[in-house]
């Protein structure tokens, strides 16, 4: 069987992509640094602030949009992220 889409995207930026993958995505990044798809802080932000759901949220430095993909899962209505990184900008492209 053949690699994923979103596999092959990520293998052109293998020792670039930071973030681990959660498992509907059915790709891994080389080399796996941190688990930002799975991050309990942002679990912790929602306990402290109140419920994410309908909410518009101001994200600074997204990164790999690993904590955009998690709000959008706990239903923000709307998510702006910014980015200053020109290198985490061109990664999070390829998979919006």
């Amino acid at each position: 069987m053949g690699k994923s889409s979103s596999q092959v995207v990520l293998d052109l930026f293998s020792d670039e992509w930071p973030s681990g993958f959660p498992p509907l995505a059915k790709a891994e990044a080389k080399p796996e640094l941190a688990s930002l798809f799975e991050d309990s802080r942002i679990l912790v932000l929602e306990k402290n602030l109140g419920p994410v759901a309908g909410q518009a949220v101001l994200e600074f430095g997204p990164l790999e949009a690993a904590h955009t993909f998690m709000l959008h899962q706990l239903g923000a209505a709307k998510t702006i992220s910014v980015e200053a990184n020109l290198c985490c900008f061109r990664l999070g492209r390829w998979f919006v």
